[in-house]
């Protein structure tokens, strides 16, 4: 039996990270950023649980209703196999122009580089992509520092935190 999934998809990723350089309010964004938030636009139900600040626990409550008994998986495995995609996708993200990748591994996004053929999908009311859970990236986590215990690496669990360089709160 044949399964799809739009997680390991490399056209989906390049359309969900078109979702986001589209509705980011900043110029750039952390190259692990980028991964968790694709990979929370993958699987929305991850955001339900992580452990975020007590005003947000209604919010992310919300995300209880995207669980599946057929996405039964662990979270760090699945993000760890799907970063390939999502490097491959990245590039070609790059190539199209609305992505500059930075050495620093700091993202630039170029909303006006997005093609309109991508833009009308993103807005378009049967997009794949869910809206609920882009919004709810872009409005709280995307203010969440990235490093530390209190991080979004380390809220997500989706990436090693301790070692981080030394101005995370460790």
């Amino acid at each position: 039996m044949l399964l799809y999934n739009k997680a390991f998809d490399p056209i989906h990723t390049v359309l969900r990270l078109a979702a986001i350089c589209k509705e980011h309010q900043k110029k750039e964004i952390e190259l692990e950023r980028l991964q968790i938030f694709n990979f929370l636009l993958s699987f929305p139900a991850h955001i339900a649980d992580m452990p975020l600040a007590r005003e947000l626990l209604q919010s992310k409550n919300k995300f209880k209703k995207y669980r599946s008994a057929y996405n039964n998986f662990e979270p760090y495995t699945l993000f760890n196999r799907i970063n390939p995609i999502f490097f491959a996708s990245l590039q070609m993200a790059d190539n199209i122009g609305f992505i500059k990748i930075q050495d620093s591994g700091v993202i630039t996004l170029h909303k006006d580089s997005i093609p309109d053929s991508l833009k009308n999908i993103i807005d378009s009311e049967n997009c794949s992509i869910p809206k609920e859970a882009l919004n709810f990236e872009i409005e709280h986590l995307s203010e969440i520092p990235i490093l530390g215990k209190s991080g979004l690496k380390a809220a997500s669990k989706l990436m090693d935190y301790k070692y981080d360089y030394p101005q995370a709160d460790n």
